[in-house]
């Protein structure tokens, strides 16, 4: 017969015994985690803000290094919340809205070598493109964003540069409010 001093001891021991190994399998989980699938960089952490009508939005003034595996490239956004130099001289030009998600965006590839960009420079002088890609929007987000734009700006031409393998084919809930 065991004595009850003994067992409840036992006990104890089996319990710490359990509760260590359970601790060191989450850190090693933990840890593999972060190897295998490592956080966004500084950059990325900051980029986007909450924004109440189109829920989330590049943060303006943003400014950082986007170090991916494929890429890395010098993220700026300007004070408008856009991948793209500054709005403030568009006067007098031909305003061209370039709508879309991470397509529009290209954060993979320097601003200069956006598509919007290359638009603009084959365009000419006359005309400027505007940059409002937004990585992770949808079309819903396109239109509300649009509405925000459209009386500041009085684009001449707006493109609506959809991705057919996340816009159409993935539903998604309308995050506005009702």
């Amino acid at each position: 017969m065991t004595a009850p001093h003994s067992t409840t001891k036992n006990i104890l021991i089996n319990t710490l015994l359990l509760v260590i190994s359970c601790t060191l399998i989450l850190l090693i989980l933990e840890g593999s985690i972060m190897i295998f699938y490592p956080t966004p960089s500084g950059a990325l952490q900051h980029m986007m803000t909450a924004d109440e009508k189109l829920c989330f939005k590049w943060t303006p003034n943003f400014k950082g290094t986007i170090n991916a595996k494929e890429y890395t490239t010098e993220l700026t956004i300007n004070e408008e919340g856009f991948r793209d130099e500054t709005y403030k001289n568009v006067s007098g030009e031909k305003i061209v809205f370039s709508i879309g998600d991470s397509m529009t965006a290209a954060q993979q590839v320097p601003a200069d070598k956006t598509f919007s960009k290359i638009l603009q420079q084959k365009l000419g002088e006359n005309y400027f493109v505007m940059n409002l890609g937004v990585p992770g929007y949808n079309p819903s987000q396109y239109y509300a964003l649009l509405k925000r734009m459209l009386q500041k700006y009085k684009p001449n031409i707006i493109l609506l540069n959809f991705f057919t393998g996340n816009d159409f084919i993935t539903t998604k809930k309308d995050f506005r409010k009702n």
